[in-house]
């Protein structure tokens, strides 16, 4: 059913939400649970069945707290409370930065590193992040330069762009923005 007009998904409570382009639909309550909804082919919910929901289903163990969340075209990233970074869905580009998958699609959240993520933010077929020491990293799909690497080659693992102080970014279908931590 299509809506022309906003409606309430029940009575729960958010304080964040993120929708991919065309399929996934993914939440954070106030607890800072994960809850995930649509589109379920591909693995891009997290769900080892990989079946479509209608309506949200918490994910993962329920002990975990998430931080932050993104969704690209069929595919997730998550950044949860302890600045872990897990990836989970279609992988066909390298985009979930798990090298030893290569282009494995995943139905369920890996681990990407050991590394500590400050922000996250999945565009069509590539991933940016930023890590706790503030440089910037990307993996997935590059052939427009969206990795920022001063190439066209894509990357199936965390390559760091910068080593400069990043503090914002924002991937979109083919293209990244950021903005450095010096910017006044």
């Amino acid at each position: 059913i299509h809506r022309s007009s906003p409606v309430q998904l029940g009575t729960s409570s958010w304080t964040f939400v993120t929708a991919d382009p065309n399929n996934i639909t993914m939440a954070i309550n106030p607890a800072g649970s994960l809850y995930v909804w649509g589109y379920g082919t591909f693995g891009g919910l997290g769900i080892p069945d990989q079946q479509s929901r209608s309506s949200p289903v918490q994910l993962g163990n329920p002990s975990y707290t998430w931080n932050d969340i993104s969704a690209g075209v069929n595919f997730s990233v998550g950044l949860r409370g302890d600045n872990l970074l897990f990836t989970w869905g279609i992988n066909n580009s390298g985009q979930l930065g798990d090298l030893n998958a290569g282009t494995t699609s995943r139905s369920s959240p890996i681990q990407i590193g050991s590394s500590s993520w400050t922000q996250i933010s999945a565009g069509g077929t590539h991933t940016v992040a930023i890590r706790s020491d503030r440089s910037l990293w990307g993996w997935g799909l590059n052939t427009s330069g969206q990795l920022g690497t001063n190439d066209y080659f894509t990357r199936s693992s965390p390559v760091q762009i910068s080593s400069s102080s990043w503090s914002l970014i924002s991937a979109g279908n083919t293209h990244t923005t950021a903005i450095t931590s010096d910017y006044k």
